[in-house]
């Protein structure tokens, strides 16, 4: 009997423990990507390729307007499960970064922009 209840304790004790690195694990991994208002995000998005790009003053404002508005019609479109409001938000917002950047500039958005669809991908 004492080793059954023994068992149980350790069995319990396993249990407790796989449930508390479950969920280290959960935190830590977190949504990447969704955190935030769409000011939020695109107040950091704006950030990140203005330092990227070394954008002037005047194209980090127009870009941070157009990241706006693309960051609001992607959420919408994604609450409403609609992938090609998506997709067309996106499209819009990169003809509207064609125009503020210069032609480097935007290769280099371009560019930036695979390597982050390609890290994106790989996510298990």
């Amino acid at each position: 009997m004492n080793t059954s209840l023994k068992n149980v304790a350790q069995f319990s004790l396993f249990i407790v423990l796989m449930i508390l690195f479950a969920n280290t694990a959960q935190a830590q991994r977190g949504n990447r990507g969704q955190l935030g208002t769409p000011e939020e995000r695109a107040d950091k998005a704006t950030q990140r390729l203005t330092k990227k790009l070394g954008l002037d003053a005047d194209q980090s404002t127009k870009v941070k307007a157009s990241m706006l508005k693309f960051e609001t019609a992607r959420q919408t479109a994604r609450s409403n499960r609609d992938r090609s409001a998506v997709k067309a938000a996106r499209e819009t917002f990169r003809n509207e970064m064609k125009g503020i950047l210069t032609p480097e500039q935007y290769t280099k958005f371009e560019e930036t922009q695979k390597k982050r669809k390609g890290r994106r991908g790989r996510r298990g």
